[in-house]
């Protein structure tokens, strides 16, 4: 059986242009979207940077090494919800 060939639907040419595809990863379409608006109209070594720098602190936030602070639902107007800033 033979696999079904996937193309883009537009025909982009030059050096600034940058194009991924992927399919079945364990990530929200949502997600994905927020991603790509994130990295839109960058340069790709900027790109790069700034993923790998939303990487790590991801990783501090994880591990709670994370210099942000989080509001409790004490610090909330009347909400008694969580937010959090970085």
């Amino acid at each position: 059986m033979e696999m079904a060939r996937i193309a883009y639907s537009a025909k982009a040419e030059g050096e600034n242009i940058a194009r991924g595809k992927a399919n079945e990863l364990p990530i929200s379409p949502k997600h994905a979207i927020e991603i790509a608006n994130f990295i839109r109209h960058r340069r790709v070594n900027d790109a790069i940077a700034d993923l790998g720098d939303v990487a790590a602190s991801e990783r501090r936030s994880r591990s709670g090494t994370s210099t942000g602070t989080w509001r409790t639902s004490a610090d909330s107007p009347a909400t008694g919800t969580q937010e959090g800033t970085r």
